[in-house]
């Protein structure tokens, strides 16, 4: 849930983005876009935030070659069944290449 001015939240299958000026939002702090996501958006946000923190990502639905070479470079380790990235700045870049 995002709240206040250039919040950015998702319900669902749906993201909404406030309004980025103070005064805009204090007019009309109701006011948003939204961006309706597809199944395929929602996975790689699923990626890109667990893997942007310590919880990780499960292991479930990775490719296990791709798991192992991300393990064997040390990008990457396997804790509780979750990948997790060792170096939270290469997380996003992980993501994109897990998909």
């Amino acid at each position: 849930m995002g709240c206040g001015a250039g919040a950015v939240g998702r319900v669902g299958k749906e993201r909404f983005y406030k309004q980025k000026n103070v005064a805009n939002y204090i007019k009309d702090p109701l006011k948003r876009r939204i961006e309706h996501l597809s199944d395929e958006d929602l996975e790689l946000e699923r990626l890109f935030l667990g893997l942007r923190c310590d919880l990780g990502v499960g292991l479930e639905g990775l490719d296990s070659k791709k798991v192992q070479t991300l393990v064997e470079e040390k990008k990457c380790k396997v804790s509780n069944q979750r990948l997790v990235a060792c170096d939270f700045f290469l997380a996003d870049e992980i993501a994109l290449w897990l998909t």
